[in-house]
């Protein structure tokens, strides 16, 4: 099985579609899937990839003040993908509203290769919203029609899935997860408190939440510190800087910047507790990958995977309001027990649930029941359980 994968970028500090394709193909490649990944080269310097077995194409952008960075512009890219998408079984498009994206939808379309979408969250009502108008315009005039032709969309939660039904898109939509790493990690209790804060830095985080109900906790107590990693647009990085002295916390806060690696492994066994009261995820990596370390988590009801959070008693749950953020935290900072019992739980629902050999392995499954549907996978090879899927 041939599989194209096309992102826009492989930069992981671009936020969760970027830094989980990694580890996909990665154990898709594990698998005996041959794995191509075309991306365009980000603006910022390129980090070589451990991906074994995973040809990687990076096409240049091309620079213009009439698009934003985020389009990724690439014509080169384009080209590439007009001339080699034939020679893949199946194309699997990460995101949407950029140039990469639609290019691979289109390219597919028109040769008859089946291609899947994962939207990322951008099909979701919180985001349309944000540059509304030029997605509108977008949408009419090429991203309906990609989308509609695709064999398959792949969401990462249920609620990314339902967010999207009042568009009434033509495919069929699957729901499989992303998957994180488990490390191993020895954590210690300690009289100071650490709450973490591991995201990149937007506005839809809701920082504007977490600040102030932090500096709310800072009058009643003394024993907690935040740790706040992750960057964003300068000017942001600037407006948060200013909401940390406001509310007085810059003495008990440490600025990590970008983290990876064996530093951000570290920072999750240090921390006590994880926070993120976003205003939209379509699923949250950085809480997944909290969940693998053991942390309890602080999530608003907005996070898409707040459902498997809530059953499996792994944290706490509530709406994206500075109150609601703040007895959250307070109550997980003042339980040492609960703390422990959630932390336990966490880490088996990222083992059951997020580790990526369940993930891939159900990858894997959609991939091939994609083909048979789409004649492109003879029934004999797919297996006697796909077989019921064939429309040939």
């Amino acid at each position: 099985m041939k599989v194209l994968h096309v992102i826009p970028t492989l930069a992981s500090s671009y936020g969760g579609p970027s830094h989980a394709i990694v580890g996909m193909v990665r154990r898709l490649g594990e698998r005996g899937v041959s794995v191509t990944v075309a991306t365009t080269a980000a603006d910022e310097p390129e980090v070589a990839l451990d991906l074994p077995g995973v040809k990687v194409v990076r096409a240049p952008r091309a620079r213009g003040r009439w698009w934003p960075a985020s389009f990724a512009f690439s014509p080169a890219l384009a080209d590439w993908l007009e001339r080699s998408v034939r020679e893949f079984d199946l194309v699997h498009v990460h995101t949407v509203f950029n140039h990469p994206a639609s290019s691979a939808s289109a390219a597919a379309r028109r040769y008859g290769v089946p291609f899947l979408v994962r939207p990322c969250g951008m099909l979701d009502p919180w985001s349309l919203r944000r540059r509304g108008l030029k997605k509108r315009i977008w949408m009419a005039l090429r991203e309906r029609r990609n989308l509609d032709a695709a064999a398959a969309l792949h969401f990462t939660s249920v609620e990314e899935e339902l967010a999207t039904h009042e568009l009434r898109l033509r495919p069929p939509g699957f729901v499989i997860p992303l998957g994180v790493e488990l490390p191993a990690i020895r954590r210690e209790r300690r009289a100071q408190k650490t709450v973490l804060f591991l995201s990149r830095l937007h506005p839809k985080k809701g920082l504007d939440l977490l600040i102030p109900a932090l500096g709310e906790l800072a009058k009643e107590r003394d024993d907690f510190a935040f740790v706040l990693a992750g960057t964003g647009e300068p000017a942001y990085e600037r407006e948060i800087s200013d909401l940390l002295a406001r509310y007085g916390l810059l003495a008990r806060t440490t600025l990590s910047g970008f983290v990876s690696g064996s530093t951000k492994v570290d920072l999750l066994a240090r921390a006590d507790v994880f926070v993120l009261p976003s205003y939209q995820e379509n699923f949250g990596i950085a809480v997944a990958e909290a969940l693998a370390a053991g942390l309890p988590v602080v999530i608003s009801d907005r996070v898409n995977i707040f459902h498997d959070v809530m059953q499996a008693g792994a944290g706490l749950v509530g709406p994206p309001t500075i109150e609601a953020v703040a007895a959250a935290l307070r109550r997980l900072l003042d339980d040492d027990v609960l703390r422990e019992r959630m932390g336990q739980n966490a880490h088996k629902l990222a083992q059951q649930r997020f580790s990526w050999n369940t993930v891939v392995a159900e990858l894997f499954k959609s991939y091939q029941q994609v083909l048979v549907k789409t004649c492109k996978l003879p029934e004999r090879a797919a297996g006697p359980v796909l077989a019921e899927v064939s429309s040939c």
